[in-house]
């Protein structure tokens, strides 16, 4: 420790040395550019330094004043020959006299170090226009790209999606027995193939939508609608999966119309993706609760929690990333492509509207969004609003 101190100390009087030093360099750096300057033949060129005139300019009051004042006091009327008289008996006049053409070279050498540093930086800009217009090459680039990906995955997921519904429409038939009587392995055997057929259409569903949004932000015309129908609409379409998990879903609505001005079909996909990923990470006899009402600044709150596995706390600001989810495991696990809550964001952005969540592992999540509310539309007080928002 006792070394330590010195060898500390004398680090830190060189650091603050070599600190004090960048002013003096700075200073020097600054003479150097003025001597250069001084030796330049532009300072000294009338035509192509207008600093020089100028410097004259400002240095022809000093030795007519000094000369006027010394013809004064002598009372000596100014003409040439006095002013001869009066150099000779005064040489210091000399000096004054000089001042104009020192001035000259001073002006013209600062206006020498001025047009140096602006053709310095006519040059960086020149540059940097060159570095910027490669960028926007780029850039023109990397736009023409992701548009013909979004292109290859519309069209693919297009194609896929055409022959997946045949099988499944073919798959149905066989399993009502319209093509012969099955037996209970065929059936199980069909219900498994139709399962699967399912979960790849919800996939290329996924694909499909994210990129439409992503070629098309949600600029369509909006529609005025309640809000309560889309939420019935969404239970009835997962009745099957929530009782094939023996999963419970709450529902609770004012009995009011809860009128939102959106796009119809937008909607349904953010209940759509919300239910079946509450559906797919709750285990079997856990419970849904969607809620919603009306909140503040003309939105309409809305709720859908479960009481599922939850999420990290590391993971939550990256669920709304696409193609992305909690971790590999869990992607294995459960399936799907991470784009649902993607999709879930991306059409809220597009109102204007926020999406949070709140998780903890073991306990479940909830995520709670709001949606434009239709002109007339009434708030709920403002001790509900803040009741519904702390569940």
């Amino acid at each position: 420790m006792a070394v330590a101190k010195p060898i500390e100390s004398s680090v830190q009087s060189a650091v603050a040395s070599d600190s004090a030093m960048v002013p003096v360099w700075k200073d020097w750096t600054i003479v150097r550019e003025f001597l250069t300057a001084v030796a330049d033949g532009h300072t000294y060129s009338f035509r192509e330094n207008g600093y020089v005139f100028f410097g004259i300019l400002w240095g022809l009051p000093i030795p007519i004043v000094t000369i006027g004042v010394d013809l004064y006091v002598q009372q000596l009327p100014p003409s040439l020959h006095n002013i001869v008289e009066v150099l000779r008996v005064h040489p210091l006049q000399i000096v004054f006299l000089l001042h104009p053409l020192l001035f000259a070279v001073l002006f013209g050498a600062m206006g020498t170090v001025r047009d140096r540093k602006e053709q310095r930086i006519k040059v960086l800009l020149g540059d940097l226009q060159a570095r910027l217009n490669d960028l926007e090459a780029l850039n023109a680039q990397l736009r023409e790209a992701d548009q013909v990906k979004n292109e290859f995955l519309s069209t693919i997921s297009h194609e896929l999606k055409t022959p997946m519904v045949t099988v499944r429409g073919y798959g149905e038939m066989l399993l009502r027995g319209r093509a012969g009587t099955l037996d209970s392995r065929q059936v199980q055997i069909l219900e498994v193939m139709l399962r699967n057929v399912d979960r790849q259409l919800h996939l290329i569903d996924d694909l499909l939508n994210y990129v439409r949004l992503r070629a098309h932000p949600d600029d369509r015309e909006r529609q005025v609608f309640d809000l309560r129908e889309i939420i019935q609409h969404a239970a009835e379409t997962f009745a099957p999966s929530l009782e094939k998990k023996s999963l419970k879903l709450h529902i609770v609505v004012p009995p009011d119309p809860l009128t939102v001005c959106a796009h119809r079909i937008s909607v349904e996909i953010i209940f759509s993706n919300l239910l079946s990923n509450a559906i797919k990470f709750t285990e079997p006899g856990g419970a849904i609760r969607i809620e919603s009402a009306p909140g503040k600044s003309g939105r309409i709150l809305t709720w859908c929690s479960d009481t599922g596995c939850g999420i990290p706390q590391e993971a939550v600001p990256h669920i709304f990333e696409r193609f992305r989810q909690v971790d590999g495991s869990t992607r294995r696990k459960h399936g799907g492509t991470g784009l649902g809550l993607a999709v879930v964001k991306k059409i809220l952005d597009s109102y204007g509207c926020p999406v949070n969540v709140h998780s903890r592992v073991g306990e479940g999540t909830t995520f709670y969004f709001e949606l434009p509310a239709a002109a007339g539309q009434l708030a709920v007080a403002r001790s509900e609003v803040h009741a519904c928002q702390g569940r």
